[in-house]
């Protein structure tokens, strides 16, 4: 199966992230895109088989196919209502921000 993630590589907060789960992936298993036409789409896709996975649910969906016990919090925390819902909202804030937020050090 192959799982392919589009990203914003104008993003250091993306960038980063897109280099942890590189390491992480030790099946390689998973293709990282920038998008390639400038505009990124404000939200991490994450394309498995015919399906798309957008924001918290992509993330969600990459640590769950990883294995990583590095990234199992994320799996967990994706199990209940509550949780998923705490951090779709999280991922929004950072995704709208994040050109901002990468500014601050």
């Amino acid at each position: 199966m192959e799982v392919t993630t589009r990203y914003d590589a104008t993003c250091r907060i993306c960038a980063a992230s897109v280099a942890i789960l590189d390491r992480l992936d030790t099946s390689g298993t998973f293709r990282f895109e920038p998008f390639d036409d400038g505009i990124s789409a404000g939200e991490m896709l994450v394309l498995v088989e015919r399906k798309t996975f957008h924001g918290w649910a992509g993330i969600a969906t990459l640590a769950r196919l990883s294995g990583s016990r590095w990234l199992a919090p994320l799996v967990w925390i994706d199990r209940f209502k509550a949780t998923r819902s705490i951090a779709k909202f999280a991922y929004r804030i950072v995704a709208r921000n994040r050109h901002r937020l990468q500014r601050v050090r």
